[in-house]
């Protein structure tokens, strides 16, 4: 800071404990400091009496995170909370972590669900969800659950937890088709799959190279026109919009892939010029 500067302006300082005194300061202290602006404004609104630890931890998973624990009941209430942070790729404290899984062991739920490690860690959430669309499949395939949720053998499955989880449940089917065009989840073989293919599930269905590629490129096309972030987003926002964007330009310059997206070149070229003025009023805001 410039000597002159220093010598007209005020030194203000500020600790966490004067900012938020009715919570627990080591529990705060655990943020990012990306997300202090939404516990300030949480604070002011419901005004907190003296929280300890658990209520605090419990405060900010509620008003910051947007995860009211007891309100998770059934597996598509904890799969739409586990989608929406990791699909993201939120980072919530370790001490919030445990906590949230604390409260669901304590109310008896998700008993065999490996929550220690698919709720911390987004890879092992979708290595979780990976080995059982196969499942998923068969029962579409075969309408019998009951049958395929009895013989699990065949599918080596490596985490334990439930067979069958409800993929087709509205909050959990909306954010299947970009799991797959985007490579968190990878299409498999079915033994049907001419008719699976003609379904809502065609993405997660293995089709030859060339197939998969171009239905990637014009999925990933579509999401990411409706999703550029704007000049007020979160730097989050904009990490998570990046893996977006470097899945659609390493398809894009894909060996032999030129020709066969020509039809799509002027797509990306508008995208490309918008995103880019979207970039430009962020440096200059």
């Amino acid at each position: 800071m410039p000597y002159d500067l220093l010598q007209v302006g005020r030194k203000l300082s500020f600790n966490l404990g004067d900012l938020f005194p009715n919570l627990s300061y080591p529990v705060v202290a655990a943020l990012d400091w990306a997300d202090l602006d939404a516990l300030f404004d949480a604070q002011k609104r419901h005004a907190p009496g003296q929280l300890g630890d658990n209520a605090t931890k419990e405060f900010i998973l509620r008003h910051v995170f947007e995860i009211a624990p007891e309100l998770i009941k059934e597996p598509k209430d904890l799969l739409r909370v586990l989608l929406r942070r990791h699909y993201r790729g939120r980072r919530i404290p370790a001490i919030l972590d445990e906590r949230f899984i604390h409260v669901l062991r304590q109310n008896g739920l998700f008993e065999n669900w490996p929550l220690e490690v698919i709720i911390p860690d987004a890879q092992a959430f979708f290595a979780f969800l990976q080995e059982r669309w196969p499942v998923f499949l068969d029962s579409l395939a075969t309408s019998k659950d009951d049958v395929v949720q009895e013989d699990v053998t065949g599918y080596g499955f490596e985490f334990q937890g439930p067979t069958l989880l409800p993929f087709d449940h509205q909050d959990i089917r909306i954010y299947i088709d970009n799991l797959f065009l985007e490579g968190l989840l990878q299409p498999v073989p079915h033994e049907q799959s001419q008719a699976l293919s003609k379904t809502w599930v065609a993405y997660g269905i293995k089709v030859s190279p060339e197939e998969n590629r171009r239905r990637r490129l014009e999925g990933l096309l579509d999401s990411i026109e409706k999703a550029i972030p704007t000049e007020d987003a979160r730097h989050g926002e904009w990490f998570h919009f990046a893996y977006r964007w470097a899945e659609l330009i390493a398809l894009e310059f894909e060996k032999d892939t030129a020709e066969k997206i020509a039809s799509l070149s002027p797509r990306l070229e508008v995208l490309r010029h918008g995103l880019d003025e979207e970039l430009l009023m962020v440096v200059d805001k």
